[in-house]
C-alpha cells in the first residue's frame, strides 16, 4: 500500500499547480489591464492567492512528513517539490502586484 500523507500532499500540490499557473494569471492580467481596478478583481485575486498559499504550505508540510515517514517516498517528494514551486510563484506574482500598486 501506498503512502497516503504523501499521495494527498501530491494532489493538493497538483490542485495548487492549477490555480497558480491557470487561474492566478489571467486574474492578475484582467486587473491590471482594466484602467481602474476594480474592487471585485481585486477581491477575487486575492482570495484566489490567499487560498494558494495556503495549499502550499499545506502541501509542504504533508510532503515533508509523507517523505519521512514510510518507504515510498515518491508521492511526498513530488508534492514538496511542486508545493514549493508554486509557493515561490505565487509569492513571486504578489511581491510584483505590491510593487506595481505602490
Amino acid at each position: 500500500m501506498g503512502n497516503g500523507i504523501g499521495l494527498a500532499s501530491f494532489i493538493i500540490a497538483i490542485i495548487n499547480c492549477i490555480l497558480s499557473f491557470l487561474v492566478f494569471p489571467p486574474l492578475i492580467w484582467n486587473a491590471m489591464g482594466t484602467t481602474s481596478l476594480t474592487s471585485r478583481a481585486v477581491i477575487v485575486a486575492a482570495t484566489i492567492g490567499l487560498i494558494v498559499l495556503f495549499l502550499a504550505f499545506i502541501g509542504i508540510i504533508l510532503g515533508i512528513i509523507g517523505g519521512l515517514k514510510d518507504e515510498i517516498k515518491t508521492f511526498g517528494m513530488i508534492g514538496l517539490i511542486l508545493s514549493i514551486i508554486c509557493l515561490a510563484f505565487i509569492l513571486g506574482a504578489m511581491a510584483i502586484g505590491v510593487s506595481v500598486v505602490w
